[in-house]
């Protein structure tokens, strides 16, 4: 059973909202996309047109947001079928949350735990979490992702004692990090998230407003100070984070960040990376509805 308070929880409550704002040709148009996006063996596919479990999630998600049925035997047999021990981290978490998506009411218990073994392989020497296997300083990311892995399978994060100061120190290093422009919105997004589940996150003002320097006028947010222009991957970490802050982003904020999210609305259905892009994929279609989401009370 997932808490309550969980990331994950968050994530499908926030994305569902879209349905407030969204008409049922939008819905149909977005549907479609996803469908079209199917590929073969039973997940979907990447940018490059092949099935992969990471892009499998975010079509699953973006069906359940939109309150969509799922291929459900199909897609299961494709993520059934995954060898859990040859996968890095990113495609651990996507597995075990779009396994979850088709086994709502719980996952086998076998499979959780396959899952917690897996993921002892990515603990860092100082008590977190990398992306690879085999890394001595855990990552903003890859805590991130672990957190989601626990939350889901209903597993303890190990050594509690250590992971909420390395939380603390990762945040602190992401905060000055991107002051000095080498640390992105998304990685510093990845520290707040976390921080603020283990209670350690600090005076919340200087946080709220770090991450609202970082929208641009008029429109969304950008993936670091330096960036001209802002991207939909960020926009949408950002909305997210503030939400989950209890910081929404509300009035002609919300307005204009909505109309920049539309901008990146694909005619094909998808949303794409920005503005100027003009290929969508799952992954950002999800990021589109996640951030209008965020937008709604």
């Amino acid at each position: 059973m997932i808490p309550r308070s969980s990331i994950a929880v968050d994530l499908d409550r926030v994305a569902g909202r879209c349905r407030r704002v969204l008409d049922r040709e939008a819905i149909r148009c977005i549907v479609g996309f996803i469908e079209s996006s199917a590929a073969e063996g039973g997940g979907f596919v990447d940018r490059g047109g092949r099935g992969d479990v990471y892009y499998t999630l975010f079509g699953l998600a973006s069906l359940r947001a939109l309150g969509r049925p799922v291929r459900t035997p199909v897609v299961a047999d494709y993520l059934e079928q995954q060898d859990i021990t040859g996968l890095d981290l990113v495609h651990l978490a996507a597995l075990v949350q779009a396994r979850r998506i088709l086994r709502p009411l719980g996952l086998p218990r076998r499979f959780r735990r396959e899952v917690g073994e897996a993921l002892s392989r990515f603990q860092t020497l100082d008590g977190g979490f990398a992306e690879q296997v085999g890394c001595e300083q855990a990552t903003p990311y890859g805590n991130y992702l672990a957190v989601l892995v626990t939350e889901v399978v209903g597993l303890d994060l190990p050594a509690t004692n250590r992971f909420a100061p390395l939380a603390e120190r990762l945040l602190r290093q992401g905060c000055t990090g991107l002051e000095e422009g080498r640390t992105g919105l998304p990685t510093l997004a990845a520290a707040i998230l976390v921080a603020h589940k283990l209670g350690c996150l600090g005076p919340l003002s200087p946080i709220v407003a770090m991450l609202r320097r970082l929208r641009r006028t008029n429109s969304g947010f950008a993936a670091c100070r330096g960036a001209p222009l802002p991207d939909l991957l960020s926009t949408a970490v950002a909305a997210f984070t503030l939400s989950r802050l209890g910081e929404p982003c509300r009035g002609k904020d919300a307005a204009e960040i909505a109309a920049f999210v539309q901008e990146c609305w694909h005619e094909t259905g998808g949303f794409c990376s920005g503005s100027h892009d003009e290929a969508p994929d799952c992954e950002y279609t999800l990021y589109g509805l996640l951030a209008l989401g965020a937008l709604e009370p």
